[in-house]
């Protein structure tokens, strides 16, 4: 039970008001937004790779057989991210165009790690 109501009525106005502020900054000034939107993804990207990787790895210890689709998505995450990351005006081509391919090809990776999750950690 929540002791102190009046404080969640507090934060969303604080949650609110920042909101505001931000999206105001982000109408007045796009080509910055954007610039930060991308070294977000970027950043993602790379930490999206690494934890594929570390699960192939740590799957494969477990097992003796790793699934190889993460090692690739790791490995194909960790390139795209870097590539982000250098070149920040190829990234906003990329968020067009490549990102929600990417993005569905990532989930549907995680959808086929499930038989091997399954396998070690039971139902």
């Amino acid at each position: 039970m929540i002791k102190n109501k009046t404080f969640l009525g507090w934060s969303e106005l604080i949650v609110g008001i920042l909101l505001i502020i931000l999206s105001m900054y982000t109408f007045s000034t796009p080509s910055t937004t954007l610039t930060g939107v991308m070294v977000a993804y970027g950043i993602l990207a790379i930490i999206m790779g690494i934890a594929d990787i570390v699960f192939y790895v740590k799957l494969e210890k477990r097992t003796g057989f790793g699934p190889v689709v993460a090692l690739l998505g790791g490995i194909l995450s960790i390139i795209m991210g870097i590539l982000i990351l250098c070149n920040i005006a190829a990234g906003t081509l990329l968020l067009v165009v490549l990102f929600p391919i990417w993005f569905i090809a990532h989930c549907v990776a995680h959808l086929a790690h499930l038989p091997f999750i399954q396998l070690t950690a039971g139902k």
